[in-house]
């Protein structure tokens, strides 16, 4: 409810957004939302829509939700045409969320589309030193930024291609799918490459259910400090 109450009150909702976005693309796309809420995405695109969230909300029952963390998802490797994260990038480990987004997207031009809260990235001073460095860590991760747009004063749009940094793959894993838990594994991510992402008050007023959830991802450590 309380994602729901305060983008009412947005002059544009960020759900729309993504669905006049994937509107112009092929109706056989498979696409993955991470973090889906009410499920109104899917309902709303031509494409197969996989509806994945730590918690299923009423709105969202009958839709085929897929309850799991978006860090460890149960999908094979290069299995998506696109993944979608509206105001999905919630608690410290939000990286390994952007991390698996990367393994199940395809190989070639998969589709990373962001929506997220603009003063948890952006500063009153315009120097947005967190925006720069979370641009950085995506690039070194192995996203390409298409575009970035402010279509709201309260949120922007950013897309990314998957791209194959070198330097970031190791050895064993530039071949995806063909063990994936093995590549689970052996991929770290250093905390301290990645920004800490200011507050954002409407998840503080979460269910319960939603809130012992996402504490259970926290523990999810199996990346290096």
């Amino acid at each position: 409810a309380g994602y729901s109450e305060q983008v009412s009150t947005w002059p544009l909702n960020p759900t729309d957004a993504a669905i006049e976005f994937f509107k112009r693309f092929p109706s056989h796309w498979k696409i993955a939302d991470f973090g889906c809420g009410d499920c109104r995405f899917s309902k709303e695109v031509p494409q197969n829509v996989c509806n994945v969230d730590l918690y299923c909300s009423g709105d969202a029952t009958g839709n085929n939700v897929t309850i799991c963390s978006m860090a460890q998802t149960p999908f094979k490797s290069e299995s998506f045409d696109a993944v979608v994260m509206c105001l999905s990038l919630m608690g410290t480990d939000y990286p390994l969320f952007l991390r698996e987004a990367w393994r199940v997207l395809r190989r070639e031009n998969g589709i990373l589309w962001i929506a997220e809260v603009r003063s948890r990235f952006e500063s009153s001073d315009g120097k947005n030193f967190i925006l720069k460095a979370f641009k950085k860590a995506m690039k070194n991760m192995g996203f390409q930024l298409t575009v970035e747009e402010r279509p709201s004063k309260m949120f922007f749009v950013m897309v990314f291609r998957k791209s194959f940094n070198k330097d970031y793959l190791d050895e064993d894993s530039k071949v995806l799918g063909d063990d994936d838990n093995k590549w689970k594994k052996s991929k770290k991510i250093k905390r301290s490459s990645w920004p800490r992402l200011k507050v954002c008050e409407f998840r503080k007023r979460q269910p319960k259910n939603f809130i012992i959830a996402q504490q259970m991802t926290e523990r999810l450590r199996d990346y290096q400090h």
